[in-house]
């Protein structure tokens, strides 16, 4: 919405420029629909254990930056998403052994790219190892793992279009590797004592170091 204002003159005056100002209204939808089926098979039990879950995603955004200049940006993205794993237990449980894998992805935004198609949605696929551990019924409980995430897709600020609408750059990828965990001790019904770790290192697709 444009707003014009011009002052009366006298005389020869020459007029002034006019006086503009710009009004912005900005409209945005969104919808989201999950669906996510797991199955999980003893091969022996109390011994060995399957694991594997399979989800889909729709996601769904309409997003009008400025309803008086720029037309609706529709986004939509339909994902498929795995996720597989073995554990190996001994000692009643009390030990455990897994690995597992999985593919990710986060939700499309309304971010647009210098050409102005939007951004594809961040993706990423990531593995783990790890050893859990329950004493005393439960009362005292640890996990420490092993983990790789790769993810594609990530961007960053990248200027102003002439519309005046911001637009991304997109980065490549970036590789996690690192080590975490947690313990657990139940002192009371009421009472938990716990603590965490994590220890790793991000690199983009070039080998360089990135923030973590």
């Amino acid at each position: 919405m444009q707003l014009t204002r011009t002052l009366p003159r006298s005389g020869n005056t020459p007029p002034p420029a006019p006086h503009t100002a710009f009004a912005t209204w900005a409209r945005s939808r969104s919808g989201v629909s999950y669906c996510y089926i797991k199955r999980g098979l003893d091969v022996r039990h109390d011994r060995l254990t399957l694991n594997g879950g399979i989800a889909k995603n729709k996601d769904y955004t309409n997003n009008q930056a400025n309803i008086a200049v720029n037309t609706a940006l529709d986004i939509g993205d339909q994902t498929l998403l795995y996720r597989t794993g073995v554990v190996l237990h001994f000692f009643k449980k009390a030990l455990s052994f897994y690995a597992m894998q999985a593919g990710n992805q986060l939700p499309p935004t309304t971010s647009t790219l210098i050409d102005g198609s939007s951004a594809p949605a961040a993706q990423g696929k990531g593995k783990e190892v790890g050893i859990k551990l329950s004493l005393w019924d439960g009362k005292l409980t640890s996990t420490i793992s092993a983990f790789e995430l790769k993810t594609t897709g990530l961007t960053v600020f990248g200027g102003v279009l002439p519309s005046g609408i911001t637009y991304v750059i997109p980065l490549g990828s970036i590789t996690q590797r690192g080590f975490d965990g947690d313990i657990t001790a139940n002192l009371t019904r009421q009472w938990q004592l716990i603590g965490t770790f994590y220890a790793g290192t991000v690199h983009d697709q070039a080998g360089k170091p990135v923030d973590d």
